[in-house]
């Protein structure tokens, strides 16, 4: 018999699983060694299946096990705790977690067990009543049958309101028997000397989603599924009262429910035991036993959004022992820490905010924003971006709403939704209150405008923001506005020479007030401006010196970004192996700062510039890594044409097309035209490199050339391939181009050979057009007695005599070679175990990428080097 977690049990199948008969069950019931209920229309009885497993328990009957999703591992250790013995852990953590189903199930694996319910239990009177219940004899003789018995486990379930007596009573009865394992589950443990705490956490989403499909059924819907499951902070008990709603309604629309709280997740089944029959009934429990104190501060911290740090808590509890009320709502399970911010549970938000009156959450807000505009930055917005847009939202027009909104509305701008941002911009700019802030808010919404295709509200917000400060006399103000206003031309507009000119003014702004940070991020500006219009050595000569000045003024973050601005210099240069570097490192002070934006955008540069490189291994790891941390509408198309062009170097011309196609739509969906034309043009260069007919591919973004910064020499090597395609039709091409992109596009560089070092600068394209004229050429890698030609280069293999040997069957071969061919061409005469094998082959392939063979790829099962 298969008995499902949570079911009731006929007389009959209760019976069966106590191995004894109906009758039997019947007197049991009368006499109340077990309890029945009655169904509320045959009125036939029904037992809950805890009770008859905790009877069976104490028979000693083998019971089937219950399905527990996702906790295999977890079981696995607290057998291992129990086997090693003697034992005393506490499972502990927050309401729904499933403390007492691990409980229970480790006891039905460790027979004879006795499972003690202490959900009723309040005074010392009451556990040593409901132990002596379990054994089946007298208060007075507990300790004789304990030591009679020798069970191998005792359970004491649901001990949050006795942990204090019960803590005395475990330590009475292990120094009776010594080898006694004990295990208890409440919200908080035991605190004794040889106690083992194990505190359950929230599943992982592959489990949450594999309980709620058991719990719904095949057939329920999952749109939405993932989101819903997020807020409900993968809890178990809250995914199974979700999923009985499945048949009514799908995880989105159950969302928005409980987000607008008009829905609360409810038992449709009557067999639960009260405390698990709703979210709030499991809360209310734990709610109940806190003091007055800790009930307060769990009501004012609701007041936060996407979690908080102790500073903030401190201010908005606003008592000088906060960080102690904290401690002690986080060992009681009703707060978790993770990556070192406090969280509240979904579940316990809901509660406590029904508790809080209007009076309190009127003052908590207030500390909440009052906290959070006295000490935003720009470092703030990434890890605080709810609380920030919560103070904009509940402030509205106000110097508090305002600050808020020029910390986050930048990190908006890259990361969506735009159309929040949008809205409370307009809130705040159309309300009639006067605000020091405002010039720099309309450049923000200029910024936002030109982001959206909006490109006369764009220059009109941009137009009056500048107007507005020339007119004033608030210097640093002035300056800030012509930063945004510089990034708004310069990533909205392309326009490289109004945005070195707003740069310009910024920077002699921050200089004369002695801004450090202002400067610092006046020059990464215009010094982008500087690399997309081919200036590169000022470029560089300004990052180098303001590198050092960020230094100098501790700037961290200003250090972070320069460094990353500077890599991209250096990639523009030709100089990947430095770029690479520099890259590497920005890279990793953004990680240590939390600036996952900044750090998303180094993380996709650093995958380009590998890309370039030809180092594929760790190109495709960059990638990946991008990809799993991939955030910014305006940087995830960027990051595909990476993946598209690494694709491509590879071989594997259907995948750089699928992430092209994927890169194209990515950008329409996010509404950054910039993005789009991106896309298109890599696409255009794709459809070259494929095929050939290379003015027909460019002529689709001939016009907007203008408008994509793509480094000045290694456009110039991409016309230059194109040039020997067809000259003359590029010299009609070219008269098309706007007026920037033929002054990048040198006339000697179209017209000269690309000669080897040339070709080694150029990275990836510049190898992508030589490969191409090889295939038009009918050209091929072809052996010789000391190395393999290529196209562009000559790779010396004299000295080694394996690599000529692999190499040599890998041109012969142009379909491939599986890992055996080419074991068995390197080294014909050992004899090697398939897994050193394999890494013998794994090492060549390796090294021959490294001299050179950018081409050799695996496909399937097989090694091809492709031409």
């Amino acid at each position: 018999m298969s008995l499902r977690q949570g079911a009731v049990l006929t007389v009959a199948e209760a019976a069966e699983l106590l191995g004894v008969s109906t009758k039997t069950l019947r007197r049991w019931d009368q006499a109340g060694k077990l309890r029945a209920s009655r169904h509320p229309t045959n009125a036939y009885r029904l037992y809950l299946r805890d009770d008859v497993i905790a009877l069976a328990h104490t028979l000693g009957v083998a019971t089937p096990e219950p399905e527990l999703v996702g906790r295999a591992a977890l079981m696995s250790e607290l057998e291992a705790y129990v086997r090693a013995g003697p034992a005393l852990v506490s499972l502990v953590g927050t309401p729904g977690i499933g403390k007492s189903a691990l409980a229970r199930l480790l006891a039905l694996r460790r027979t004879p067990s006795v499972v003690v319910d202490l959900v009723d239990a309040r005074t010392p009177d009451d556990v040593s009543g409901a132990l002596a219940a379990a054994l089946g004899c007298p208060v007075k003789d507990i300790d004789v049958v304990l030591a009679r018995k020798r069970p191998a486990l005792v359970v004491l379930d649901d001990a949050d309101a006795v942990v204090t007596c019960l803590a005395d009573a475990v330590r009475g009865w292990r120094a009776t028997l010594p080898s006694l394992n004990v295990v208890t589950t409440a919200r908080e443990p035991l605190a004794l000397d040889a106690e083992r705490v194990v505190e359950v956490r929230a599943l992982a989403l592959a489990d949450a989603r594999a309980l709620y499909r058991t719990r719904a059924g095949p057939d329920a819907r999952e749109d939405g599924l993932d989101e819903l499951l997020a807020w409900l902070d993968y809890v178990p008990l809250a995914i199974e009262l979700a999923a009985a709603r499945a048949s009514v309604l799908g995880p989105r629309a159950l969302l928005s429910r409980l987000e607008a709280q008009s829905e609360q997740l409810r038992a449709v089944r009557r067999d639960r035991p009260p405390r698990h029959a709703s979210m709030d009934a499991a809360v209310a429990a734990s709610w109940a036993l806190c003091g007055d104190e800790e009930r307060r501060a769990l009501a004012r911290l609701t007041v936060f959004r996407g979690g908080f740090e102790l500073p903030a808590a401190e201010a908005v509890i606003g008592t000088s022992d906060a960080a102690q009320t904290l401690e002690s709502l986080r060992r009681r399970s009703l707060l978790r820490v993770e990556a070192g911010r406090f969280q509240l549970y979904q579940a316990v938000r809901a509660y406590a905010t029904a508790q809080l009156d209007d009076a309190t959450r009127e003052a908590a807000e207030e500390a909440h924003a009052a906290y959070f505009v006295g000490h935003a930055d720009e470092t703030m917005a990434p890890r605080e971006r709810e609380n920030l847009i919560a103070v904009i939202e509940r402030r509205g027009p106000t110097a508090e709403g305002a600050a808020a909104l020029l910390v986050v509305g930048p990190f908006l701008l890259q990361h969506g939704p735009i159309d929040r941002l949008r809205r409370a911009i307009d809130r705040v700019l159309g309300a009639d209150v006067a605000l020091p802030s405002a010039p720099r808010l309309l450049a923000l919404r200029g910024r936002m405008r030109g982001v959206t295709g909006d490109t006369e509200g764009a220059d009109a917000d941009l137009r009056r923001a500048l107007a507005w400060v020339s007119a004033g006399s608030d210097v640093r103000l002035e300056g800030e506005v012509h930063r945004e206003v510089g990034w708004a031309f310069l990533l909205e507009r392309g326009d490289l020479d109004a945005a070195k000119l707003s740069f310009d003014r910024a920077l002699e702004c921050a200089r004369s007030t002695k801004n450090p940070r202002l400067e610092a991020q006046a020059t990464t500006g215009l010094a982008t401006a500087l690399t997309q219009r081919g200036d590169l050595d000022v470029a560089h000569r300004l990052l180098r010196d303001a590198l050092a000045a960020a230094g100098a003024h501790a700037l961290f973050d200003g250090q972070a970004h320069i460094g990353a601005s500077l890599g991209l210099v250096e990639l523009a240069r030709g100089e990947l192996d430095e770029a690479a570097r520099l890259s590497t490192v920005a890279l990793e002070r953004l990680r240590s700062l939390g600036l996952a934006r900044a750090a998303f955008t180094a993380e996709t540069n650093l995958a380009r510039i590998l890309v370039e490189l030809g180092d594929q291994d760790a190109a495709e790891r960059a990638i990946a890594e991008a990809e799993r941390r991939g955030v910014g509408a305006r940087l995830v198309p960027l990051l595909q044409l990476a993946r598209a062009w690494l694709s491509f170097d590879m071989g594997d011309v259907e995948g750089a097309r699928g992430a092209v196609d994927f890169a194209i739509r990515l950008a329409e969906d996010s509404g950054v035209d910039r993005s789009v034309l991106y896309a298109r043009f890599d696409q255009a260069l794709l459809r070259f490199f494929e095929d050939g007919g290379a003015a027909t591919a460019l002529e689709d973004v001939a016009r907007e050339l203008d408008r994509v910064d793509v480094p000045a020499a290694t456009l110039a090597r991409i016309f230059a391939a194109a040039a020997e395609d067809d000259g003359a039709r590029m010299d009609g091409l070219l008269a098309t181009l706007g007026p920037r992109t033929r002054a990048r596009v040198a006339a000697e560089a179209l017209r000269s050979p690309l000669s080897p070092a040339e070709l080694r600068r150029g990275g990836c394209r510049a190898r992508l057009a030589a490969r191409w004229r090889a295939r038009r050429d009918g050209s091929a890698p072809k052996m010789t007695p000391d190395g393999v030609m290529l196209a562009d280069r000559f790779v010396d293999l004299s000295q080694r005599a394996v690599l000529w040997r692999v190499c040599a069957a890998l041109v012969e071969h142009v379909e491939g070679l599986t890992t055996e061919g080419l074991l068995q061409r390197g080294w014909p005469e050992e004899r090697l175990r398939p897994e050193r094998a394999r890494h013998r082959v794994h090492g060549a392939v390796r090294e021959l990428r490294k001299l050179g063979l950018h081409t050799l790829r695996h496909v399937g099962d097989r090694y091809v080097l492709a031409r």
